[in-house]
């Protein structure tokens, strides 16, 4: 089942929305409150990592005490002031009444309690570890998704199963008379006093449009009541999101199994615990949610978000770990290239985990007293697996799911006659069919006209920078180095293939990401939407027309078209972006658009590790799949203008040159055999002007213009493996910036309210009036010097010009 766009578009501004005030207060105001929680003891907000549902920073204190701060992101999160207070409720049972290892919630608060405008929040302590998910995965991340590597040692196994066995039974010790989410009654009482807050639930809502968690106080009092729930959960879902159907045939199937789902649920209810007791469990329980200390000891050190934890039907508790593939079992898809075993691989994971299970269950009989046989959460495991219980949760889990997946599959097999279970009489099924492809219809034209104003705001907007698509941070931002490169080929059967690479810098990582015609095995060929997006972009950059109007109709329309495809990339790759690069403990704080000392030779910030990524569709969404086998761009390419190459300057290898500081994109300050310099880097974008930079430096430097002439000292060429890739510059130490910032803060003193870009005041500066006609004198002295040589200065503005702090000139 489809998204709906009209939702997904809506939820999106409103991510975007709060991503503009968290930009707004992350120097300064964010430390500062956070600072509060510890009686104004001064803190560091460093890092960040936007997961499925929340944004977190870590904090860091002067006495090395850290924190972690996580905050709901509207739009992800359908309530998030209800989430936080069952998450917290949650935790801090979990806390008092088991040893599970998790984080201790240092303070939270609804919105209201922010002053930050950033809604809910939790804090709690940092807790150093690595993802066990990430260790547990096939690296690199095979076509068809995440999945558990094959080659995991067994003693390796038996350590990670051996503690979750002791997780879940320390759950299992506790039980609730309701089914539904926490609330904490005092300091030392619970109960599930609440609708259960599910994952599911939060997920038709936010992709669907569809509101179907009914009222917040309500509590089910037997698996049969909630599983009913559930069920009409999932037809409210079909009948209120309009293109919850693909055509007529799809229609009838989903409608038909909504009806079936219901009927079957007293097949797989079980009668000894239908009426309690119900048990803790967490829709979002899985490997990536836990950290160990080390990829070698495997001991896990804190088990991560459970703000999708309720108290549920007992049996779902004692049910198999739905997770131990990594891979969902309604994700595991049949039609994969080459087929994959998936439920065999499955059920070979799942005996090694029971068998531990079980030893974990007669040591604690041991020290705690025995368990009827047929009681063992081992045994009743089994059981579900046995009699399709286990199949039977993955349709209460799931949602957006057709009617051909594993799990419809699997109980067909332990119930042969279904699809005769329906009470559903063909009238109704008929009415259905034709009220949805109604719908469908209106829809269509809903969201055409809503993705034409979407388009047209987009195209009349002055943002092109598609950084702040997505949420950034100082030192972890989603950076665009180069934003569309088309390849123009020719082939027999397509005469023109355009291809299309979006690139980005994120937390010291480059992101190559591809949009080919070309898919791979496994991924739609047919109406596939990245080629609908090449299509788009090479209509949008045809004119037949001499006509300079045309020509330039064609190239706003052409910039439009690059930027809503620039976005599209962004948002399906962010994910996969930020698992990748994320896990570096090093960070780059930013003050006024000067990055902090960086270590390291000049290479390793020119060449860092490259990702490729290629944008496909499966089963009709787009999704980023990491492609190792890709040749790798170079990002600076040589120079290869003659007059550059045939300078007579000392050349230097860049990994001779050492970074101090990385000041703008493609500018540092380095040394070079002790002494300071400035570094210039050539890179796609600006290879032809940087050719000019070095012949108008030279020629000024070395045909003897006037002493008037204030420009950087020429010292040498850069070079590596590819050849002249920048060059460097005497470096020229500045109090004030550059005359425009001295300006600005000039006119502080005058009660101006200009302010550096972390929101905090420009320092009040008195500058006399005579250094002022100095600096305009110096620079009108040096344009009519290389005005007589007849050299333009084109890029002449006041933010081009520096104040030399030692000499006090311009």
């Amino acid at each position: 089942m489809n998204w709906d766009d009209r939702a997904e578009s809506s939820n999106r501004a409103d991510s975007l929305a709060w991503s503009g005030k968290l930009s707004e207060v992350r120097d300064g105001p964010l430390s500062a409150w956070l600072s509060t929680f510890r009686g104004g003891l001064p803190c560091e907000v460093v890092g960040g990592l936007c997961g499925s549902f929340n944004w977190s920073y870590k904090v860091q204190f002067e006495d090395h005490v850290k924190w972690i701060v996580r905050f709901a992101v509207p739009g992800r999160v359908m309530n998030g002031d209800e989430k936080i207070r069952r998450e917290v409720a949650t935790m801090q049972f979990i806390k008092l009444e088991t040893t599970i290892p998790i984080p201790l919630v240092i303070a939270w608060g609804t919105s209201d309690d922010n002053p930050l405008g950033l809604g809910a929040f939790i804090i709690m302590e940092f807790i150093e570890g690595e993802s066990l998910g990430k260790i547990l995965e096939e690296s690199p991340e095979p076509e068809h998704g995440p999945i558990l590597r094959s080659d995991i040692d067994d003693n390796d196994l038996e350590t990670i199963y051996r503690q979750i066995a002791d997780i879940l039974l320390q759950l299992s010790e506790h039980d609730f008379s309701q089914i539904g989410s926490l609330s904490r009654i005092d300091n030392t009482h619970s109960c599930a006093a609440s609708r259960p807050l599910t994952l599911k639930l939060n997920e038709i809502e936010s992709h669907g449009g569809v509101f179907v968690g009914g009222i917040i106080s309500r509590t089910f009092s037997s698996a049969t009541e909630y599983f009913h729930h559930v069920a009409d959960q999932d037809l409210q879902h079909l009948l209120k999101q309009p293109n919850s159907i693909d055509n007529i045939d799809d229609a009838r199937s989903k409608y038909m199994h909504r009806g079936i789902f219901k009927a079957i649920t007293s097949h797989f209810v079980s009668n000894q615990h239908d009426r309690g007791p119900f048990k803790l469990v967490c829709d979002d329980m899985s490997f990536g949610n836990m950290l160990v200390n080390n990829a070698k000891d495997l001991k896990i050190v804190a088990v991560l978000d459970w703000e999708w934890a309720y108290t549920a039907p007992y049996q779902m508790l004692y049910s198999p770990p739905r997770w131990l593939l990594i891979k969902k079992p309604t994700h595991w898809d049949a039609e994969d290239h080459p087929p994959i075993p998936y439920l065999s691989q499955y059920k070979s994971q799942f005996r090694k985990f029971v068998q531990i299970l079980e030893k974990a269950e007669s040591q604690r009989e041991r020290d705690m007293g025995t368990t009827l046989a047929d009681e063992r959460m081992s045994s009743l495991m089994r059981k579900s697996m046995d009699d399709g219980k286990f199949w039977f949760h993955e349709l209460i889990y799931s949602c957006f799911e057709s009617a051909d997946n594993p799990a419809w599959a699997a109980i067909r097999e332990i119930i042969p006659n279904l699809e005769e279970l329906s009470e559903i009489s063909d009238t109704e099924v008929d009415t259905f069919v034709n009220d949805k492809m109604e719908q469908l219809r209106l829809y269509d034209m809903e969201w055409a006209a809503l993705k034409k104003e979407i388009d047209r705001e987009a195209a009349e907007s002055n943002e092109t920078d598609l950084a702040p698509i997505i949420m950034a941070q100082n030192g972890s931002e989603f950076k665009p180095l180069l934003k569309e490169v088309r390849t123009p080929s020719w082939n027999e059967q397509h005469p023109t293939v355009y291809t299309l690479n979006f690139v980005f810098e994120y937390n010291d990582h480059i992101f190559d990401i591809l949009l080919s015609p070309r898919t791979i095995a496994g991924y739609d060929v047919a109406d596939s939407i990245e080629s609908q997006y090449l299509q788009k972009m090479e209509d949008a950059s045809f004119c037949d027309s001499d006509d300079k109007e045309e020509i330039e109709r064609m190239f706003q329309e052409s910039d439009r078209v690059e930027h809503e495809i620039g976005i599209k990339v962004l948002e399906v790759s962010q994910a996969i972006m930020q698992n990748e690069a994320l896990g570096d403990e090093a960070r780059r704080d930013v003050t006024l658009g000067v990055h902090a000392t960086e270590t390291g030779s000049l290479h390793t910030l020119m060449y860092p590790k490259v990702i490729n990524l290629q944008v496909l569709t499966k089963e009709g969404k787009l999704l980023a799949v990491k492609r190792d086998d890709l040749p790798i761009h170079d990002f600076h390419p040589p120079i290869t203008d003659p007059r550059v190459l045939n300078i007579g300057l000392p050349r230097y290898q860049v990994a001779a040159i050492q970074v101090v500081a990385n000041l703008f994109s493609t500018i540092c300050k380095v040394t070079v055999n002790g002494e300071i310099m400035c570094a210039k880097l050539a890179r796609d974008s600006t290879h032809d002007s940087i050719c000019e930079d070095i012949n108008k430096l030279y020629e000024i430097q070395t045909e003897n213009f006037p002493s008037v002439v204030r420009v950087p000292r020429l010292m040498g060429l850069i070079e590596s493996h590819t050849g002249i890739v920048g060059f460097l510059m005497a470096y020229i130490p500045t109090h004030l910036h550059d005359l425009d910032y001295a300006l600005r803060c000039a006119k502080a003193t005058l009660g101006s309210d200009d302010r550096h870009r972390d929101g905090t005041p420009l320092p009040a500066t008195t500058i006399s009036k005579a250094r002022r006609e100095k600096w305009s004198r110096q620079v009108e002295e040096t344009l009519t010097a290389l005005h007589s040589r007849s050299i333009v200065w084109g890029d002449a503005k006041t933010a081009n010009v520096l104040i030399n702090e030692a000499t006090d000139d311009a």
